[in-house]
């Protein structure tokens, strides 16, 4: 208990003496309690004189204001006595009362100085006695709250009504008396109850100099905001928990940064409206679209025109492109001229048709090359044209297992020696793998197909466009854009707790700005963020959440459809479309070395087409990646999964992969699960691999558990390719376990003896690596409880020819394996929030279980 100081009180007794004179005063409220408002500033917030806000707790107190209730009662024990007369005499105007005790309570007023209209407080309220505590009725309903205060003793006083994203709506926010105030009998209790959160609007018919309060226009300001980019201000300024941004459906032609970054309490939250479309679009109108001269200059190539041009010239259009709007960096010209009519991309002539909106199907239409050199190519068979044909076209190609893609622009064409001459690439780049060339005048001899001239005028390029019958050039004026925009949302400064969901992000294209780490590559600044992002700027971004969004067309340089750089982390994609996306990844993750991501979660996405890894944790610890399906990807780290750069804790589990370069790739990482997994890839990488280089390879747990590891080409394909520079690619005390998998291809490590167990697998096909004649690698030997069952792929699946890899009860794999309970509790351990058992609840997990993954 707070000890009385004598010589304070007797400091204070004449001026209390005047206190209890002034009780008989017929006036005494006015007296006592009078702030002399008068005149005040409406421009200045800071002047003392502003009118009194209600809802501001850093307010001075209003003494006309009934909802507020003072005691005096300092000490809160109970009774007004020289207690609280002690805390007020050692406080006697002090003027530097402030939140958020107000000097021990002493300033009842809060208006930041402890004085007379205190000390009035306590002398009209003199040895009374407050012996009922006020219950706290903080997210009551309002009925509950309104029982507790009878059941108290106490009364029912007003409710005021306020927005609160923390509390649900009719439920109490916060009360007047606050609670474990001592109070008299039947003291009134006043409310105030949450009207849920504060909701702004954008619409298409919105305005931005309306107050986003309505769904709809209402006249004056009353309406939506026009742009989402209006909408990402307001929110970032208010910074307020539970606000929503709800967006009406429409076509949004944006490029959203919240500079001032959102960070709120409690979730902020970005969504379409109701079950409306939403769509953000990274295109700019091209306009001016007139149909081609009888002689255009552009297309023609030695003098001759396109071979079907009397035929086909009413139907090709042109117009111009400022050179602004394009990726024009010259180590990437493919990235130049990207075209889309109502979202859907066109594609620039070329010697194939492009059957992907990124990549071509290079397996079936590529050609053969005949040179590794990085200049030059040479073709015998198709180069036969006349001098100088090919140039200003541009050539794709790619490289053999190591999977190095690169495009550039044809300078020279050599006819005596059938030779395309591009500039540079990266020195060593073997290129003897397939090639193509596209943008060329005359392969613009197809419906939809477009092509745009290199040479630059007068600040822009000329695209020509070969319109199908149903378009006119009203409709190209109207529909037709190119892709301009690096992101649909970015996020540059530090923000959390953020909800995204229910948004269509499409037609981004990175321009040269920078990248994760603010470096430049090749000669000028590259990479971005893709739709949602963040870059390296973020040093703060957690508690992020999207979900239920689709990503489409997006185009770029170490980026990603969606990115984050530098984060801290409790990330989480959840029931995301990622397709096409060319050159960059589908989901990018970036932390640094000494801070990590800390917990990131993909989970039930689909992803399809993207040229590079669509799912890439890098320095992130704490990551799952579950129940996702993965088809149709190549490209540069063409990967389904890459877990690279000192990653710690990563489970993959139940994901269905199909039709890319690697199923699974991993380096420099700390117990690493997979489970439950369909992986089969279509190139000679392996499906699931792990290089060492120059860092580690793995340390604690390798498990690699339940799986179905298919190949294409089984007897060629690594299904399982462990690799280390020294031979050893397992350090002391690693434990590696490869248990119940069906495995279809070969497997190599320089060092199977570091694995710790290594049985009940079934294989499916013998290569010369498990018959041990294989000349430079170490001979695979059948460990205990091993099934070979060479070429059994329609025996052991339901229909293996349609991916449907669930296991037949006639299969070898039927109850041919190990129980993995002790390696599942690992797993749970690590992971606590995934539920491993859902495979042993919903299938047979007796005496033995099934081999291969249960579920996709």
């Amino acid at each position: 208990m707070r000890r009385i100081n004598i010589v304070s009180l007797l400091c204070l007794l004449s001026v209390f003496s005047i206190g209890l004179l002034l009780l008989a005063r017929p006036i005494f409220a006015l007296a006592s309690f009078s702030l002399q408002l008068g005149t005040y500033d409406p421009n200045d917030p800071n002047d003392p004189n502003q009118p009194y806000d209600p809802n501001d707790p850093n307010e001075p107190y209003d003494p006309n204001d009934p909802n507020n209730i003072l005691t005096g009662d300092i000490s809160l024990d109970g009774i007004v006595n020289y207690f609280d007369f002690d805390i007020l005499a050692s406080y006697w105007l002090n003027s530097d009362c402030n939140v958020p005790d107000w000097c021990e309570g002493a300033d009842f007023e809060h208006d930041g100085l402890a004085d007379m209209n205190d000390l009035m407080i306590i002398a009209a309220n003199w040895l009374s006695e407050f012996t009922i505590i006020v219950p706290d009725l903080t997210g009551m309903t309002q009925s509950d709250a309104v029982q507790a205060i009878l059941a108290a003793g106490l009364s029912p006083g007003s409710a005021s009504q306020e927005h609160s994203g923390v509390i649900a709506a009719g439920c109490v926010i916060r009360q007047s008396p606050a609670p474990g105030q001592y109070v008299k009998a039947a003291a009134t209790v006043h409310l105030w109850i949450s009207i849920g959160p504060t909701c702004f609007y954008v619409s298409k018919q919105g305005s931005d100099s309306a107050n986003g309060y309505y769904p709809t226009p209402q006249g004056g300001v009353n309406g939506p905001f026009a742009t989402i980019q209006k909408g990402l201000t307001v929110l970032a300024l208010r910074d307020s928990p539970g606000d929503i941004l709800s967006i009406r459906g429409g076509i949004y032609y944006e490029e959203c940064t919240s500079f001032g970054g959102i960070n709120a309490a409690g979730p902020v939250i970005i969504q379409n409206y109701g079950d409306e479309q939403v769509y953000l679009d990274g295109g700019e109108p091209i306009t001016g679209w007139v149909i081609c001269d009888a002689n255009e200059p552009n297309l023609a190539v030695n003098g001759l025109m396109p071979p079907d041009w009397a035929s086909s010239r009413t139907k090709i259009y042109k117009a111009c492109v400022d050179v602004n709007a394009v990726y024009t960096a010259i180590d990437r010209p493919y990235y130049g001229v990207k075209l889309a009519y109502d979202g859907e991309l066109k594609y620039p002539g070329s010697t194939m048709d492009m059957p992907y909106a990124v990549f071509p199907d290079l397996e079936n239409y590529g050609w053969s090359m005949t040179s590794s050199t990085t200049t030059s190519l040479r073709d015998d068979v198709h180069l036969t044209q006349a001098n100088d044909y090919w140039n200003g076209a541009f050539v794709w190609f790619i490289g053999s297992w190591d999977n190095v893609a690169y495009c550039q622009e044809i300078l020279d064409f050599n006819a005596a020696t059938h030779t395309i001459t591009f500039e540079p690439c990266l020195a060593g780049v073997n290129r003897n793998k397939k090639y193509w060339i596209f943008n060329h005048p005359h392969y613009l001899n197809n419906p939809g197909e477009f092509y745009w001239d290199p040479n630059e005028t007068k600040g822009h390029y000329v695209v020509y466009y070969y319109k199908t019958p149903q378009e006119s050039p009203a409709d190209l004026n109207a529909h037709m854009r190119v892709l301009s925009k690096s992101a649909g949302i970015r996020f540059s400064v530090s923000s959390g707790n953020l909800i995204i969901r229910g948004l269509h992000f499409r037609n981004y294209q990175t321009r040269g700005d920078m990248d994760f780490w603010g470096r430049t590559i090749e000669g000028g600044p590259i990479g971005e963020c893709g739709f949602i992002c963040c870059t390296n700027w973020c040093n703060s971004l957690s508690d992020i959440t999207i979900e239920d969004c689709t990503f489409r067309n997006f185009y770029g340089n170490e980026g990603g459809a969606i990115a984050f750089g530098e984060c801290e982390g409790n990330i989480m994609l959840r029931n995301c479309t990622i397709s096409d996306v060319g050159r960059g990844a589908g989901i990018r993750l970036y932390g640094q070395t000494n801070d990590k991501i800390q917990g990131v979660t993909v989970a039930n996405c689909t992803l399809s087409r993207v040229w590079g890894s669509n799912i890439r944790p890098y320095f992130a610890a704490d990551v799952q990646i579950t129940g996702n399906v993965i088809t149709q990807f190549d490209g540069v780290h063409g990967n389904a999964v890459t877990v690279y750069g000192s990653c710690d804790n990563v489970l993959v589990a139940h994901n269905f992969v199909s039709g890319g370069t690697n199923a699974m790739v991993m380096k420099d990482m700390n117990n690493m699960y997979l489970f439950g997994n369909v992986f089969r890839c279509t190139d000679e990488s392996g499906s699931v691999s792990i290089w060492d280089v120059d860092y580690r390879a793995v340390t604690g747990n390798l498990y690699i558990l339940q799986n179905t590891i298919l190949t294409s080409s089984p007897s060629q394909t690594r299904a399982l390719f462990f690799l280390d520079q020294n031979n050893s690619f397992l350090p002391a005390g690693a434990s590696v376990v490869v248990k119940n998998n069906i495995i279809d291809g070969f497997e190599y490590a320089s060092d199977w003896n570091s694995v710790t167990f290594h049985d009940y697998n079934l294989y499916l096909e013998r290569s010369s690596h498990q018959a041990g004649t294989c000349s430079n690698c170490a001979p695979w030997v059948y460990r205990s409880h091993e099934i070979t069952n060479f070429n059994g792929h329609t025996s052991e699946f339901i229909d293996y020819f349609n991916e449907d890899y669930r296991i037949k009860s006639t299969s070898h794999a039927f109850r041919s394996g190990a129980n993995l309970s002790s390696e599942l509790s690992v797993i749970g351990q690590t992971f606590p929030s995934y539920n491993c058992q859902r495979d042993i609840n919903a299938k047979a997990w007796s005496n033995p279980p099934s081999m291969g993954a249960f579920e996709y």
